[in-house]
């Protein structure tokens, strides 16, 4: 029996209570939408995909930064053939105003940021093998505004940025136990100030690691060793000569991050008022980066809030947050530029930031 062609789902989440689904044609570029998923805890403003396993993830960035009410953390099946979703299960997310989720390299937890300004947290979720959340095992305080973390590519450590303190939490995992412990060092505060850490990103196979600063505009890449301590920060911007805004704290300038999976390139969106853009960042060999260009799409880029990268590496999907639309790119593999396709696509979600991408 002949199988099934593998389809490809661009799913949006943002300021409202759904979660979009939009089916991708590779060859064309082009998104089409398949539905909505009502009913989704207030704000899922980022989302998490378990490619192997069908599953998407959401949390909900409820209440604001300064408010009580818990995050929420929510499983959903994914219909390969039609991208609908179907709940799972939700829990608490370990921290109030949650605005980051993660699966684990392992698969066994869901790890979360909750950028409350009185205790920034971040969490780990059990989850067994379907994908059913269980209450947090471990909800350490990170500092505030915890924003993003990641995870090393061998597992063992964890790295959180905490935009409100300038500074990186650092912390080993236990995955069976579902627990983290403080490395030895366990803050890295960054020097630069005011530089407001939002996220964070690891090279697949070096040992390095890149943070993104909003308030900075700068991306700051540190090398790891053995003992899974960063050091050696060395600052970039991504905003060409002349356009580099002034630091400030609370300007936003920068907000999303990410590596090519082969490793050749880093992207990130700059966003402030007088410029907004994604920049295409040459990784060294040694893990350095050097600014290449900044896509503009023509004046297209309006809030650039997140993206996603497809697995190989040749399209890229951004978020407008602030006209509800979406924008795709073909991505150059050789010198990671971007070639904007077609026109804006209007989205049911109120001001998308979230974008998750995978082939099924």
């Amino acid at each position: 029996m002949m199988q099934a062609k593998a389809k490809t789902w661009v799913f949006v989440g943002g300021y409202g209570t759904n979660i979009e689904t939009f089916s991708f044609d590779p060859d064309t570029g082009a998104l089409t939408s398949s539905g909505l998923t009502e009913g989704v805890p207030e704000a899922p403003t980022f989302l998490a995909l378990d490619e192997p396993r069908k599953l998407l993830f959401a949390i909900s960035e409820k209440g604001g930064p300064d408010a009580p009410q818990p995050g929420r953390a929510t499983s959903f099946r994914i219909d390969v053939s039609t991208g609908k979703l179907a709940r799972m299960s939700e829990v608490s997310a370990g921290g109030s105003n949650t605005v980051f989720v993660v699966p684990s390299r392992a698969g066994k937890n869901l790890l979360t940021a909750s950028s409350s300004t009185a205790a920034g947290t971040i969490a780990v979720i059990p989850m067994t093998e379907d994908g059913t959340l269980r209450a947090p095992s471990d909800s350490v305080v990170a500092g505030k505004n915890a924003h993003g973390l990641v995870q090393s590519p061998d597992g063992q450590w964890i790295w959180a940025v905490c935009r409100g303190d300038d500074l990186i939490a650092q912390y080993r995992l236990d995955e069976t136990q579902g627990k983290l412990t403080p490395l030895g060092t366990a803050l890295v505060t960054i020097v630069d100030k005011p530089a407001g850490p939002r996220h964070i990103a690891v090279h697949p196979t070096l040992k390095v690691v890149y943070v993104l600063l909003d308030w900075g505009g700068k991306i700051v890449t540190y090398s790891y060793g053995a003992d899974g301590l960063l050091s050696n920060p060395r600052a970039v911007s991504v905003f060409p000569q002349g356009k580099q805004p002034t630091a400030a704290a609370g300007t936003q300038t920068a907000a999303e991050l990410a590596v090519s999976a082969d490793g050749k390139h880093v992207y990130a969106t700059t966003r402030a008022a007088n410029f907004q853009s994604i920049a295409i960042l040459n990784v060294a060999n040694d893990g350095q980066l050097a600014l290449a260009a900044n896509e503009q799409a023509d004046g297209m880029i309006k809030g650039p809030r997140h993206f996603s990268l497809t697995s190989d590496n040749q399209h890229l999907v951004l978020a407008n947050q602030d006209n509800d639309t979406l924008l795709v790119f073909k991505v150059d593999v050789g010198t990671g530029k971007l070639a904007r396709l077609g026109a804006p696509i209007a989205t049911k979600v109120k001001m998308p930031n979230a974008v998750a991408i995978g082939r099924f």
